[in-house]
């Protein structure tokens, strides 16, 4: 079990304090107290509203009940004060002396403070990205890339043993076209003109014609030219350039799983005969159904075709058959906005064959926009279907990427301006973040010869101060709160409020020079603001640069 937080804690004693007191007045049986931030900013440390519920069985005004509430507290060590407020809310002032505790609770281990043991040391295997390997990465696959290697980051941080899995749809029809493309391309670069008789349905994208230029610069003009051979060519070449990219984008995997060993090693034909053993394959029509409906799905599913071949399904329920016998307690798969229909029929099978079809859990994430001046940006400067993952960050950088894809929840559509990435103003929310770090290393290397610890933290009294005591606070609550719900996105918001704050209280408070007793408890305050912000950049894989 986790230990619980500074605020966890007080927040927890109060509600059941205030819970207590309601029974007392008659409320009802199992009343819960929900004490939150109000928010409206400086009003209170925390408010609840539950005097308004109450108003009918106690025959009262919320007003009249916040008060009374208030009354009868019996206090807190950590609680400076209760007031009943407005039409019926009750607020909660917390001791300066509690909250900048948080300080020392910092300082004594920064790169600890806001870990916990929430996953028990379960295992647990984030496979996202997982482009095919047809052609380079998109910005969407971008976009997936950082949301995967950014849960992964915090799900380790929080107590799981996370491994992050890329799987290669390196097989099947799709790769045979990519072949035909590539041969094309190749006759192309012989000096055949092939533009006005390209088939439907192969890949038309000009960045084919870095894999036609490989292979020939490889093996030469003469050397076979099938489409398998090309195919798998390609496919290997693009892989490569994936990697390249990921890498550069701070992503990396623990392993690469391929669609061609499940089905060379006769993996997925083993799929089939344990779903026929176990009596959940019907035949109709020349083929071979699955009866996923038995677990839940909308319909039955294929797996073998009239022809004889394995429906797509059949390797990816192969690959996720493996996943379990590799010994995973729990499997995350991050899959695109098409792919809904998708997890039914997985999952289904999963549980046919194992029973363990809840281990999976998919997320899905949602598409990006690009824009730029108010208009969206459609193409690839290569002549392709897509703007590719490489142009993006050499325009925006590393960094603001990664920001700016963990902004929303990964439901959530997400527009990238191009533009605000650029900007080096407050109006950049990683520029503003990054910016606040870089301030605080400049503070921090000016008061090298006064970083004395133990300032009293009484003096940490000022409404700017107070706010960077509840962010810092906060934090390992926001880190939970993302863990458990997979979405980074709390963590760059809370990134961008603790950076204003850092901002607003530097504009109002000197920090160096002044009281000495002040100065040092001002210098601990930034260098655990410092910390804190280092350890929240590297769960969403941004850095913090010396200067800025």
């Amino acid at each position: 079990m986790a230990e619980r937080t500074r605020l966890a804690r007080v927040r927890e004693e109060l509600q059941a304090a205030l819970e207590a007191i309601i029974q007392d007045l008659g409320g009802p049986a199992g009343t819960r107290v929900v004490l939150a931030e109000p928010t409206e900013a400086g009003r209170a440390d925390l408010a609840t509203s539950v005097a308004f519920g109450l108003a009918r069985t106690l025959r009262k005004s919320p007003r009249d009940i916040a008060a009374e509430l208030c009354a009868r507290f019996p206090g807190h060590p950590d609680v400076e004060a209760l007031g009943a407020e407005g039409p019926g809310y009750v607020n909660v002032w917390l001791r300066t002396e509690f909250l900048s505790g948080v300080v020392d609770d910092v300082l004594s281990d920064p790169q600890a403070f806001g870990r916990s043991d929430e996953g028990r040391n379960a295992r647990v295997l984030l496979e996202f990205v997982s482009a095919n390997p047809t052609g380079p990465l998109n910005v969407v696959s971008g976009r997936a890339a950082a949301l995967g290697d950014s849960l992964a980051r915090l799900l380790n941080f929080t107590g799981w043993r996370a491994d992050k899995e890329f799987y290669l749809n390196n097989a099947g029809v799709q790769i045979l076209k990519l072949g035909q493309a590539v041969d094309l391309r190749i006759r192309e670069l012989l000096g055949e003109e092939v533009e006005s008789t390209w088939p439907e349905g192969v890949y038309p994208g000009a960045y084919v014609r870095d894999a036609a230029r490989a292979y020939l610069d490889e093996r030469g003009a003469n050397a076979p030219r099938s489409h398998e051979i090309l195919g798998a060519f390609a496919a290997d070449f693009f892989t490569d350039r994936q990697r390249e990219v990921l890498e550069r984008f701070r992503v990396h995997f623990d392993s690469w799983a391929e669609e061609r060993r499940f089905r060379e090693s006769g993996a997925a034909e083993a799929v089939v005969r344990a779903l026929r053993q176990s009596g959940h394959l019907d035949e109709r029509d020349g083929a071979v159904w699955f009866r996923s409906t038995a677990f839940g799905d909308d319909k039955d599913r294929v797996v073998v075709k009239s022809d004889g071949s394995l429906t797509y399904i059949v390797p990816d329920a192969a690959y996720h058959w493996d996943k379990v016998r590799r010994g995973y307690d729990r499997l995350i798969d991050l899959l695109g906005p098409d792919h809904h229909g998708y997890v039914s029929r997985i999952t289904a099978i999963l549980e046919a064959l194992s029973g363990q079809g809840s281990r999976l859990y998919v997320l899905i994430v949602q598409l990006v926009r690009l824009m730029r001046d108010g208009e969206a940006v459609r193409m690839s400067k290569r002549g392709g279907e897509f703007v590719e993952l490489a142009e993006l960050l050499d325009e925006a950088g590393v960094d603001a990427a990664r920001f700016f894809f963990l902004e929303r929840a990964p439901e959530t559509p997400l527009d990238f301006d191009l533009g605000l990435a650029l900007l080096s103003t407050q109006a950049n929310p990683v520029f503003y973040v990054q910016y606040a770090g870089a301030r605080i290393r400049s503070i921090l290397r000016q008061a090298a010869h006064e970083t004395v610890a133990d300032g009293p933290r009484s003096l940490l009294a000022a409404p700017e101060e107070r706010a960077l005591l509840w962010d810092l606070a906060s934090f390992p609550d926001v880190v939970a709160r993302a863990a458990r719900e997979l979405s980074p996105h709390w963590l760059t918001r809370y990134l961008v409020e603790l950076a204003g704050h850092f901002h607003g209280f530097y504009r109002q408070h000197r920090v160096l020079g002044g009281d000495p007793d002040t100065v040092r408890a001002r210098i601990d305050l930034v260098r655990a603001v410092l910390a804190v912000l280092e350890t929240a950049t590297d769960l969403i894989g941004v850095e913090i640069p010396q200067t800025m």
